[in-house]
């Protein structure tokens, strides 16, 4: 009767720690790609449902995600964005296949610079004035030209 108690709770942890889904980001090399951004997306209509980084050995996971159809993106600077393949979650883990992300070129191809003139010019040109009033209270502009 004392190992009831033990056996419950293993149970209850082997039951909680299946519902994930977890995978691997490797570069071309094979190498994990370490802080690399993984996006959980509805395959519906491709809203972001989680958002994890892979830790050094490359390695992400999921927790208490909601049955459902998902795909994951994997993304870091340097790198071209991959997309897994559409899953169906249950309660089951479910491993995604390991991402290989492909380096980006990093040499520039060219630089186009186009320049328009403008369509039109305006000058404008500030000429000094004074106020004066006048002994009846009348306000006189007066413009000082050079």
């Amino acid at each position: 009767m004392k190992s009831f108690p033990f056996l419950l709770i293993a149970l209850l942890f082997a039951v909680g720690g299946q519902s994930q889904i977890s995978g691997v980001a490797k570069d071309a090399q094979g190498k994990p790609v370490k802080g690399a951004t993984i996006s959980l997306l509805a395959t519906k209509d491709s809203a972001v449902v989680k958002l994890a980084v892979t830790k050094e050995t490359g390695i992400f996971n999921f927790t208490d995600v909601k049955q459902g159809r998902y795909l994951v993106k994997a993304n870091i600077v340097e790198y071209q964005p991959a997309f897994s393949a559409p899953f169906d979650y249950t309660t089951a883990a479910v491993n995604v296949p390991d991402f290989t992300l492909e380096k980006l070129s990093s040499q520039l191809k060219g630089v186009v610079v186009t320049a328009q003139k403008p369509m039109f010019k305006q000058h404008l040109r500030w000429a000094p004035f004074y106020l004066k009033i006048s002994p009846d209270n009348k306000l006189h502009f007066v413009i000082h030209q050079k």
